[in-house]
């Protein structure tokens, strides 16, 4: 079962840009999985573009190598990844807030996250009731 969702021509700009650094640093897939925290077959499944990477290990991707990507019109680069920092929550949240608002609760607060277009994120905090 595939973890993946993204669009197929995500999967492929991300392929291009591993493989495009791997060519340029040489490195080995090994040394860069176990760095990653994944295991090798998954990191050739990134550069064969037959699977999408998990946010938390694209994010590391990204930011190791400066990866430049684009996805549905949003330019995804080291300096502008967008970050959601939740207080006392323990497990990765999946955020799917584009068909309709997703409200989260975190100690006292309550967290409202929604897009109208797909390119912008609304996050509303306000105290729980």
């Amino acid at each position: 079962m595939s973890r993946s969702y993204a669009d197929v021509d995500f999967r492929n700009d991300i392929s291009k840009a591993l493989n495009e650094v791997k060519e340029k640093l040489r490195f080995s897939v090994k040394d860069v999985a176990k760095e990653l925290g994944i295991k090798r077959q998954a990191f050739y499944q990134y550069l064969k573009g037959t699977t999408t990477p998990r946010s938390e290990v694209l994010i590391k991707m990204i930011k190791k190598w400066d990866l430049k990507l684009e996805y549905r019109g949003v330019r995804i680069t080291k300096d502008n990844f967008p970050t959601i920092t939740i207080p006392e929550v323990e497990k990765p949240i999946q955020l799917n807030f584009y068909e309709k608002p997703m409200e989260l609760k975190a100690g006292n607060l309550l967290i409202s996250i929604s897009s109208k277009d797909k390119k912008t994120i609304s996050v509303e905090i306000k105290q729980a009731s």
